[in-house]
C-alpha cells in the first residue's frame, strides 16, 4: 500500500503528535508512505531522520495576494511521482492543497469543521462519533465515512515528585490537563475543587486564561492547593502521580488526555462533553457529570476519593476499555482495512 500524507498544523498539539505517532505505526507495518509537512512542523527534524521520504512547504494560503499556486503545484507533482494509492489531508488546509489524483482522496477530522471545504474528498475520517455524527446530518453518505479513533502513547516509567510541587503524599491529587480557555472549563473545576477542601489540584497546560484562572483561585481562596504546572508533553509521570485525572470541559471532540489517563489505569471523572460521554460509560469505566455543574462534578470525584474500591474498579475498567476499544494495534488495523477497502485490496 502506498500512502501519501498531507498536514500543516501550525502549532504543536493534539493533531501533531497523533499524526506522528500513526506514521510512525505505518511504516511499522509496511505502508509506503510519503509524506508533505508544513515548514516549521515540530515533527519535521524526527520523521526526517526515519527512511520516510519527508517534503516541506509553506501552506501560507496566499502569496502575494493570490492563492499559494506554487505549494498546490509542488504538491500535484508529488503526488504523480510518489503515485499513492491514498491520499491522506489532515484537516481543512491539507484537504485544500490536496490533488484529487493519483490516489483516493480521504481527510482525517479531529473537529467540526465546515464541510463545504471537503467535496473533493472521496472519504472522510471523523475521530469521534459526535464528529461523525455532523458529517451524516450534513449529507454524507454513511458508506462514505469511517469513525476511527486516536490511540495515544504515554511513557509510564516515571513518576512525578509530587514533593517538587509542594503536595502532600497522602493528599487526594486531581490533574487536569489542556489548553487554558473557555472550552476546557477549569474555572468550573476550580469551583468544584473548592467543595472538596481535601483535594489538591494539578493543572497541566497554558493559555490567555491562565491569569483569569489564576485570580479566579485566589478568589475561591484554594490557590494554595492548585500547582500550574504548564505545557507537558507527556503527562505520563504526572498521571502515576495523581489519584483522579478530571475532564472538565465544554466542548471536547475526542479527548485525548482522557485516553492517556484510562490507558494509565487511572480513574476519570469527565463532564459529557461530546468526546468523553462517547468514550466513557457512566459508572462502569469512569464517571460522567453535566457540562458546567460544579456542584456534580464535586460530589463525583468526592464520591471516587471516599471509595477506594469503586476508584479502583474504575480504573480497571478503564483500562479495559482503552484496550479493546482505542488501543494501538486496534486503530492502525481499522485504519488499515479501512484503506484496503476503499483500493479495492
Amino acid at each position: 500500500m502506498r500512502l501519501m500524507h498531507i498536514i500543516c498544523a501550525g502549532y504543536s498539539g493534539g493533531v501533531q503528535r497523533f499524526f506522528e505517532r500513526l506514521v510512525t505505526e505505518f511504516s511499522v507495518q509496511g505502508v509506503t508512505q510519503s509524506l508533505a509537512i508544513r515548514d516549521g512542523m515540530e515533527c519535521v527534524a524526527r520523521l526526517s531522520a526515519s527512511d520516510i521520504p519527508v517534503h516541506t512547504y509553506n501552506f501560507d494560503g496566499r502569496m502575494n495576494g493570490r492563492f499559494n499556486f506554487s505549494t498546490k503545484r509542488a504538491l500535484q507533482r508529488q503526488a504523480e511521482d510518489f503515485a499513492p494509492d491514498v491520499i491522506m489531508a489532515w484537516q481543512t488546509r491539507g484537504v485544500g492543497f490536496a490533488p484529487i489524483a493519483p490516489g483516493v482522496l480521504v481527510a482525517r477530522l479531529g473537529g467540526y469543521e465546515k464541510l463545504k471545504h471537503y467535496r473533493n474528498c472521496r472519504y472522510l475520517i471523523p475521530n469521534a462519533p459526535g464528529i461523525r455524527d455532523h458529517m451524516l446530518a450534513s449529507g454524507w453518505a454513511p458508506d462514505q465515512v469511517r469513525l476511527i479513533s486516536n490511540f495515544v502513547s504515554v511513557d509510564l516509567s516515571d513518576t512525578e515528585d509530587r514533593a517538587l510541587h509542594d503536595t502532600p503524599a497522602d493528599a487526594p491529587l486531581l490533574l487536569a490537563a489542556g489548553r487554558l480557555h473557555s472550552h476546557k472549563a477549569f474555572d468550573v473545576l476550580l469551583d468544584a475543587l473548592a467543595r472538596l477542601p481535601s483535594a489538591y489540584l494539578w493543572i497541566a497546560g497554558d493559555g490567555e486564561d491562565r491569569d483569569a484562572l489564576q485570580h479566579q483561585a485566589e478568589a475561591l481562596n484554594i490557590a494554595d492547593r492548585v500547582r500550574w504546572l504548564g505545557w507537558q508533553e507527556d503527562i505520563g509521570p504526572l498521571l502515576n502521580a495523581c489519584s483522579i485525572f478530571v475532564s472538565s470541559a465544554r466542548y471536547e471532540a475526542l479527548g485525548n488526555a482522557v485516553l492517556e489517563a484510562m490507558y494509565a489505569g487511572v480513574p476519570v471523572v469527565a463532564a459529557a462533553a461530546n468526546g468523553p460521554a462517547g468514550i466513557i460509560t457512566n459508572g462502569h469505566d469512569g464517571r460522567v457529570v453535566p457540562i458546567d455543574d460544579s456542584e456534580a462534578l464535586a460530589a463525583a470525584v468526592s464520591q471516587v476519593i471516599a471509595d477506594p474500591t469503586l476508584a479502583a474498579t474504575l480504573a480497571a475498567n478503564g483500562h479495559k476499555t482503552y484496550l479493546d476499544a482505542y488501543s494501538k494495534e486496534r486503530v492502525v488495523e481499522q485504519y488499515l482495512k479501512f484503506f484496503s477497502e476503499i483500493i479495492g485490496g
